[in-house]
């Protein structure tokens, strides 16, 4: 069963702990942000989703709502999506990106605060991507907590009890996913009897809302069974290899998606959304993107499969050499775009 922990959401950075735990600690991200390794993401139509780290009144901690502890804890930090695109068929999505899982054990607390369309919130997780993935959500406009998988963009068979549920209310969430068999508790009750699916055997974590839905999120914590693609491995050799790299980011369009994202990296500290238009336009054109800096220097190069066609972007950051110019900086990083290209036959070599 699931064993209890003390949880700390303070306001940094999502990391992984030990062997296999994940905790978000928010106490250093600027309101207004979002802590490290975590991308928004859209499923459906509508207006992209804004997720921001928030102050919050009436937090607490656990599933009591009055305790002396929670006294001294009601105004912290939290993970909100704030955007009210009324838009039926949009599901925002925050991925938790630097880790593919199998087996695991989730716990969060959330609550929804507003909406007029809907009033949903809840967790995706064995994700492929934005259009494939299981989520267990709740719904206060519809009194109900549902299990579905989409695959596709498609919704399939929803299953849950009705409950009361009210607006403003903190509830935690409990996932378990071991195999193909799923479990879920609610406030420490089990809501869901034992389901099994073999759609997805693996994936990513991510917060989920629908709609207009205005929620909140508290306390995430994973334990999990890693996976580490092959592609992870042959960044952090490639790292190894090549001193000069201060950060080596693969990125590209996994299957079912139109977006780019970062596929492997060794730096999940770094923001990348800032290079995301000239990554599109190196994959489009093949062509290098240059940027110096005072201390580091950005190039951007494509990947190529065996046949020479674009498959993704290497963002190699760079060390300056003593005088840092375009053409000794695109010849410092070729030797690491070859060497990960040595490895990889093809688009799927990226994925699978």
């Amino acid at each position: 069963m699931y064993i209890k922990r003390m949880v700390v959401w303070c306001l940094f950075v999502a990391r992984v702990l030990s062997a296999a735990e994940l905790r978000v600690d928010l106490s250093s991200v600027p309101s207004g942000g979002l802590p490290p390794g975590f991308t928004p993401a859209l499923c459906g139509e509508g207006q992209d989703p804004h997720w921001v780290v928030k102050m919050a009144d009436d937090v607490g901690v656990g599933t009591e709502q009055d305790t002396p502890i929670n006294q001294m804890t009601r105004h912290r930090y939290v993970l909100a999506q704030v955007s009210d695109d009324p838009t039926d068929e949009r599901f925002p999505l925050l991925i938790y990106e630097p880790q593919v899982m199998s087996d695991l054990e989730l716990a969060v607390r959330l609550r929804v605060i507003g909406g007029k369309i809907a009033q949903m919130a809840g967790i995706a997780f064995r994700l492929q991507n934005p259009s494939n993935f299981y989520v267990i959500r709740l719904s206060v406009s519809g009194q109900n907590l549902k299990f579905y998988k989409v695959v596709n963009g498609l919704r399939g068979e929803q299953i849950g009890p009705t409950l009361p549920l009210t607006t403003g209310r903190w509830y935690q969430l409990k996932i378990e996913c071991k195999g193909n068999r799923i479990k879920a508790w609610l406030d420490n009750r089990e809501v869901l009897p034992d389901l099994f699916d073999n759609t997805f055997a693996r994936g990513k974590v991510a917060l989920w809302t629908k709609s207009d839905s205005i929620a909140e999120f508290a306390d995430l914590e994973v334990s999990y069974v890693p996976i580490e693609w092959p592609v992870k491995k042959i960044l952090r050799n490639a790292s190894e290899k090549f001193a000069r790299a201060v950060g080596i980011h693969l990125i590209g369009r996994p299957p079912g998606s139109t977006n780019l994202q970062v596929i492997a990296t060794t730096d999940f500290s770094r923001d990348l959304s800032s290079v995301l238009k000239e990554c599109a336009e190196t994959i489009k054109t093949g062509q290098a993107f240059i940027s110096i800096g005072k201390k580091t220097t950005i190039v951007l190069l494509p990947v190529r499969d065996r046949n020479g066609d674009p498959i993704a972007v290497a963002e190699i950051e760079l060390k300056n050499a003593p005088i840092q110019t375009v053409q000794n900086a695109l010849s410092r990083a070729m030797p690491v775009v070859r060497f990960i290209q040595s490895h990889i036959r093809d688009e799927r070599d990226l994925y699978e």
